[in-house]
This record gives C-alpha cells, sequence and structure tokens, in this order.
C-alpha cells in the first residue's frame, strides 16, 4: 500500500475521530439537564435509525425506524432539552391515554392480570402511576413518519401530550441501557 493511500485513511479516520468526539461533548452537554433530575446514565445507541451528517439532523443511510417499546432519545420540541422516552405507537396507529393506560387500536397495552404493566410485543414496561396518569389523550391517528412517545412515570412526565408528535427524523438513537444511576452506582439495566 502506498504511503498516500496511508495517509488518505488516517486522515479520514482521525477526521471521524474528531466529529464523533465533538457529536459526543454536544451530547452530553444537553443531557446534562436531564442527568441532574433523574441521576441516570444511559447507553445511547446513535446508529440505530440511522447514520447522521454531523451537527445536523440529515439522516443519509437509514437503518430501521423506531418500534413501539424501544426507548429513544431526542430534542424536546419545544424546549431545548435532550429528553428519553418510550415508544408507544407509530405512523398509522390509533392511540389514546386514559389514566395513564395506553390504548393502541382500540387494545390497552396492560393486561387486567398486571395493570402497571405494557407489554410491546417482546418488549414490557412497567408504569409509575404514583402520580396519577397524568393528562388523557383523545384517540389520535399517528402520522406516518412520526412516533408518539410517553415516559413511563405518566403522572410526572413531559411528552406527547404536552408537545405532540415526534418526527422519526429528529430521533438520535435508541437508549439500550442504564449503566449508572447516583442512587445505585455502576449496573446495568437493559431499557
Amino acid at each position: 500500500m502506498s504511503v498516500a493511500n496511508e495517509l488518505k485513511r488516517f486522515v479520514c479516520f482521525f477526521g471521524l475521530i474528531v466529529v464523533l468526539l465533538a457529536r459526543l461533548e454536544q451530547f452530553l452537554k444537553k443531557k446534562a439537564v436531564y442527568w441532574e433530575q433523574t441521576c441516570d446514565h444511559v447507553m445511547v445507541n446513535k446508529a440505530a435509525y440511522g447514520l447522521r451528517i454531523p451537527f445536523s439532523n440529515r439522516v443519509f443511510a437509514l437503518q430501521e425506524n423506531p418500534q413501539p417499546g424501544e426507548v429513544v432519545v431526542f430534542d424536546s420540541p419545544d424546549t431545548d432539552i435532550r429528553l428519553i422516552k418510550r415508544v408507544v405507537a407509530v405512523g398509522g396507529d390509533l392511540v389514546s391515554v386514559k389514566n395513564g393506560r395506553v390504548l393502541i387500536n382500540g387494545r390497552f397495552l396492560a393486561t387486567a392480570d398486571n395493570p402497571k404493566i405494557e407489554i410491546y410485543g417482546s418488549r414490557q414496561a412497567l408504569l409509575n402511576l404514583k402520580d396519577g396518569g397524568g393528562p388523557d389523550l383523545p384517540a389520535m391517528l399517528v402520522p406516518e413518519d412520526h412516533v408518539l412517545v410517553l415516559g413511563d412515570h405518566r403522572g410526572n412526565s413531559r411528552d406527547r401530550r404536552f408537545f405532540g408528535t415526534v418526527p422519526v427524523s429528529q430521533i438520535y438513537g435508541r437508549a439500550t441501557a442504564v449503566f449508572l444511576r447516583q442512587s445505585e452506582g455502576l449496573l446495568w439495566q437493559a431499557l
């Protein structure tokens, strides 16, 4: 291999590292607001839904769309705070929320046997309803290429009921696990 080719590979690799570090710094600065409130540090797969052009929201290599039950990271549409919420419905779903419990296409996600656990295919989510269920959401059709997100702590969550659906293109990545919690230290809790 020629010296010129080696130099090109090194410059490309170095450039990629610089871009990744800059994005990580930008992500951590916004994420600090959330961490200070909850004291959770979360592992995020930023390539799960596509590769982005650095420092933009443009996706140039779409991987897959978010699925119900996945936990996603995005900027709040009405504030400058990065949020982490669970996807409860995708484009084409008819959804409503009553007393903190989600109905998708007329069916509750939680079972009568255990109303505090919502089932999303192979994923399950434990609801925290100690502060109630938050505002109800009348039946609505989720637009294509959008998702409806809700927090698992329904009575204390700033989510779709306040700012609407989230365009898939605005989602930074899929949260995969909590790796540090102030009250518990290091841990690995899959999301």
